[in-house]
C-alpha cells in the first residue's frame, strides 16, 4: 500500500479500506499474495474499533479466500457484530466489479489507556 491508497471518511458502522494491488503484492504464482489481504482487512477491522471506542487488539482472525485477484483495485469494508469489552466484527474484501475476493471475521479486545508515568522526586 501506497500514499495513493487512503481509508475515506465513513459512517459510525462501517469503515472501508482500499488499495491498487501492485506487483510487490504478488505470490509466485501471480496472484495477490493472502497476507497482504489479511492486512488489510485487519487494518478496516482496527480502524473501525479505534474510531468506534478506542484503541484495540486483534485476539482471533480468520481469513476466508474466495477468488484470486491478479491486478485491479480491492475494497475492504468492516463492520461491527458485538460491542463491548470483547468486540466481534466481520470484513469483506472485494474487487473492482464487486466481486467477493475474501472475507474475515475476528475477535478484538479493546485496550486500556496506559496509566500516567509516575513521576520521580529527588530526595523523596
Amino acid at each position: 500500500m501506497n500514499q495513493n491508497d487512503r481509508i475515506p471518511p465513513y459512517p459510525g458502522d462501517a469503515c472501508e479500506v482500499a488499495f491498487e494491488v501492485e506487483e510487490f503484492m504478488l505470490n509466485p504464482r501471480g496472484t495477490l499474495h493472502g497476507g497482504v489481504l489479511a492486512t488489510a482487512l485487519d487494518i478496516c477491522m482496527g480502524h473501525l474499533i479505534n474510531r468506534q471506542s478506542g484503541p484495540g487488539a486483534t485476539l482471533e482472525l480468520k481469513i476466508q479466500y474466495i477468488a484470486a485477484l491478479r491486478a485491479g483495485r480491492v475494497v475492504c469494508r468492516g463492520e461491527s457484530l458485538r460491542r463491548g469489552g470483547t468486540w466481534f466484527l466481520r470484513a469483506e474484501a472485494r474487487d473492482a466489479e464487486g466481486g467477493l475476493v475474501a472475507f474475515a471475521t475476528s475477535t478484538w479486545k479493546l485496550l486500556r489507556k496506559p496509566a500516567p508515568a509516575a513521576v520521580m522526586v529527588e530526595g523523596a
